[in-house]
C-alpha cells in the first residue's frame, strides 16, 4: 500500500488480494483504534501551522515518517516546486508502501498533511489535514 500527502501523504498497498480469492489466508484481527488516531491528531495539531514549504510541514513529515518507521513501513519523499498564488512553493509528497499478498493490483489512499496559509491568524488545521493524516497513520498500522 502507498500513502501520499501536497503536500500529500499516501499509503499504497501493492498486490491487493481480491475478496474472491480462495488462496487468501485469514490474518489476526487488527482493529482501528480511534483513541490512537486521536492521539496522532493531538500531536499533529501541536506542531502548529503546516503550510507547504514551512518548518511545520517538515516537522509533520518527520512525525509521519517516525510513525511509519515504528510500524516497519518504509517511506519515500517526492519533492517538487509548485506555482501558487504566493509564488513558487516547495512541496513534498510522502509515500509509504505496505506490501500486499500478491504481485498484482494496487490500492492508493491519500490525503494532505499541510494546512492553508493564513497570515491573519494561526491555522492549525485540526479538521483540515490533521484528522485525515491521523486517520492514515492509524490505517497504516491496521494494514
Amino acid at each position: 500500500m502507498r500513502f501520499i500527502m501536497a503536500a500529500v501523504f499516501v499509503i499504497a498497498s501493492t498486490g491487493c488480494v481480491s475478496a474472491q480469492s480462495e488462496e487468501a489466508t485469514p490474518s489476526p484481527q487488527v482493529t482501528f483504534d480511534s483513541a490512537r488516531a486521536f492521539e496522532h491528531l493531538k500531536q499533529i495539531v501541536a506542531i502548529g501551522p503546516r503550510p507547504a514549504g514551512s518548518p511545520g510541514a517538515q516537522k509533520t513529515r518527520d512525525y509521519i515518517k517516525a510513525q511509519m518507521k515504528a510500524l516497519g513501513i518504509e517511506t519515500k519523499e517526492q519533492a517538487f516546486e509548485a506555482d501558487t498564488p504566493v509564488g513558487s512553493v516547495k512541496m513534498v509528497n510522502l509515500i509509504a508502501t505496505v506490501p500486499g499478498a500478491s504481485t498484482s493490483g494496487r490500492l492508493i489512499i491519500a490525503g494532505h498533511y499541510d494546512t492553508k496559509l493564513f497570515e491573519e491568524f494561526e491555522f492549525v488545521g485540526a479538521n483540515d489535514a490533521g484528522s485525515s493524516t491521523a486517520f492514515l497513520i492509524e490505517l497504516a498500522r491496521v494494514l
